[in-house]
Formats: C-alpha cells, sequence, structure tokens
C-alpha cells in the first residue's frame, strides 16, 4: 500500500514538473529588442548597401540612355562635313560681323556680302580637305565625348541620384513599427501586417521568423492565429525593391520630362565649341606625349646597346623618369667595376707565390 502512495505522489510530482516546464519560456522564444535589431540585425549600413546598389541600377539605366540621347544630339550637330559646315557659317559670319560692328560699319548689303563670301569659302573643296584630315577627325571625334560628356554633366543625373538614395533610405529607416500579431518585437513598415489563420502576409521591410504563434480551441484541434513572438532576421529586399520601384519609378518617368525639357533649352553650340577647344590641346597634348615617349623608348634602347658594347649589363625603362634611368646606368656601371677589380684581384693573387 505504501508503494502505491509513494508511486502516486511521484507520479503527481512529474506531472506537476511538466506543466511548469510547459508554463516556462523557452529560450528561442525571446523577443528581440527594437534597439538590438537596428544596431547589429537591420542595420542602417546594410539598408544603405541594398537601396544604393537598386537606385544605382535604376539611374544608370537613365543616365546611359541619356548620354546615348545626348550623343546624338552632338552628333547630328558635327557628324559629318555638311553639318559642321552648317554650323561654321553663322559662327564665322557672326564673328566678321561682330568686329565690324565694334566700328559701326554695319549695313544689310554688307552682311548680305559677308554670308555669300563666307558660304563660298566653307563650301570650297579645300575645307573639305581639311575636315578629312586625320588629325581633325581624332578633334572632332574627342569634341563630341567631351560635349556629350558636358550635357549630362549639366544635368545633375547624378546630384538627383544622390538626392533619392538619402530620402529612399530616410523613409525606409524612419517608417512606423507596426506591431505582428501579439509579438512583441515590432517591424518597420508603411502597411498594416496581415496575420490570421496561422498565415502571414509580411508587406514590412523586415525578413522575419515566427517562432511562437498564438492558437485557439477549434472543436477537438488546437490551431494556429497569430504570431505570439517573432525573430526579425534582417532586411526585406524585395519589399524595398518594390518601394523603390514605385517611388522612384514614378520619379523616373517625371525626372525624363524635366531632363528633355532641360536639353531643349541647352545652348549646344557654346557647348560644342568649348569642347572643341579643350579637344584640340588634349589632342595635341597626347600627341606630343605619344612623340616624347617614342623617342625616349628608342634613346633608352641605344644608351642598353651602347652600354652593352663594354660590358655594362643595364636593363632600363622607358616609362620611368630620365633620373632614376641615370641612377640605374650608375649602378649597373658600378657593378661593372665592382666585378673588374675582383677578377683582376683574383688574377693578381694567382700569379703570387710564396718561397
Amino acid at each position: 500500500m505504501r508503494k502505491v502512495i509513494i508511486g502516486r505522489k511521484r507520479g503527481i510530482v512529474a506531472v506537476l514538473l511538466a506543466v511548469v516546464i510547459l508554463l516556462m519560456p523557452m529560450a528561442g522564444f525571446a523577443a528581440q529588442n527594437n534597439n538590438d535589431v537596428d544596431a547589429s540585425v537591420a542595420t542602417y549600413s546594410a539598408l544603405d548597401d541594398i537601396v544604393g546598389a537598386q537606385v544605382d541600377s535604376v539611374y544608370g539605366t537613365i543616365k546611359g540612355s541619356v548620354s546615348d540621347y545626348a550623343g546624338q544630339l552632338v552628333y547630328d550637330v558635327i557628324g559629318n562635313k555638311e553639318n559642321i559646315k552648317a554650323m561654321a557659317k553663322p559662327l564665322v559670319s557672326g564673328a566678321i560681323k561682330g568686329e565690324l560692328q565694334k566700328n559701326n560699319i554695319s549695313n544689310a548689303d554688307l552682311d548680305s556680302l559677308i554670308d555669300r563670301t563666307v558660304e563660298q569659302i566653307v563650301d570650297n573643296i579645300y575645307v573639305d580637305q581639311i575636315l578629312d584630315n586625320e588629325f581633325v577627325q581624332a578633334v572632332l571625334a574627342r569634341t563630341a565625348r567631351y560635349a556629350t560628356a558636358d550635357i549630362v554633366e549639366r544635368l545633375h543625373i547624378d546630384a538627383d541620384k544622390e538626392q533619392i538614395t538619402a530620402n529612399v533610405i530616410s523613409h525606409i529607416w524612419n517608417a512606423g513599427k507596426v506591431t505582428v500579431g501579439t509579438a512583441s518585437t515590432k517591424v518597420k513598415s508603411d502597411l498594416p501586417v496581415v496575420a490570421a489563420a496561422g498565415q502571414v502576409i509580411n508587406t514590412s521591410y523586415y525578413n522575419f521568423n515566427v517562432v511562437d504563434w498564438n492558437t485557439q480551441k477549434v472543436l477537438f484541434t488546437t490551431v494556429k492565429t497569430t504570431p505570439k513572438e517573432i525573430n526579425v532576421t534582417g532586411w526585406n529586399r524585395g519589399n524595398i525593391t518594390t518601394y523603390i520601384s514605385g517611388t522612384v519609378g514614378l520619379n523616373t518617368a517625371s525626372k525624363y520630362n524635366e531632363y528633355a525639357s532641360a536639353l531643349s533649352r541647352m545652348d549646344y553650340t557654346s557647348i560644342i565649341l568649348s569642347a572643341a577647344q579643350r579637344a584640340v590641346k588634349d589632342e595635341i597634348k597626347e600627341r606630343i606625349l605619344a612623340l616624347y615617349q617614342n623617342a625616349k623608348t628608342e634613346v633608352v634602347a641605344c644608351l642598353e646597346t651602347k652600354l652593352a658594347n663594354i660590358g655594362v649589363d643595364a636593363v632600363l625603362n622607358p616609362a620611368d623618369s630620365f633620373e632614376k634611368i641615370a641612377q640605374d646606368i650608375e649602378s649597373a656601371v658600378r657593378a661593372k667595376a665592382t666585378q673588374d677589380i675582383y677578377a683582376t684581384f683574383d688574377y693578381l693573387w694567382g700569379r703570387l707565390t710564396c718561397s
């Protein structure tokens, strides 16, 4: 009888212990602190990387399209000889008329004469031959690149991109924190997070896992209802991309109109002339540098040959400064002299005899 009572007591203790264990909060379900989430899970730095990459992609497409369009505009002006001559005629005529006007010399007949004269000069076959010159063609190609870049720069596309990036990051980082079911950990979202019948529609900027569910009895079954606790695992790239596509996408459409309007107001002639001035200088500078480097390479090769003829083994690099080349020659000569001294000493030592 005593054994039976003891057995029953032990059984009751076991049941009570099991109940206590079930009622104790599980370590894996410990609620996250939202400050900890900001600091180490869904961080500002990670958000910056995600948003920056997405906005770069969108604006990269915009900039590429605008660059192509600007390039076509430039080509329409200087893309062939006839276009260049058409642009040159009013510029030359205007320059001559302007100089005459400074001296109070101007009338309609004289202006007409100047226009005809300039047109005859520009249409001359020698002008065509000049424009066909390889150097001129290189300058025109460089002018087109410079002018296109200048046009795109004036649109401030990169500045717009940086502003949009900052705005998106600020919006997401400062988005309202909403609850998911009855979980104490909240998520950043513009919309309520809908959860019911064991399902969650995650419209937030966070990725999260449900680690504990609220439940209710339905007949003889216990079913999940809403999240009781969640675990945030990081940023929700998909929802962030959706937000960027919606906002930056709409912004892009409006920006295209803004860019088109700005392009229509630009003075392409002044931009191209400014680019041409730089292009001429840079093309000449680059060609002189190439000639200098070619000549330097030949000089260095000649020096190596001359040194080799006197037994000095010197490896010289044409890309180095002449100061460095001189130092290398000095080192090679010193090394040769040292070798000769040791060779002489060995020879003399071998001839010596002791008696």
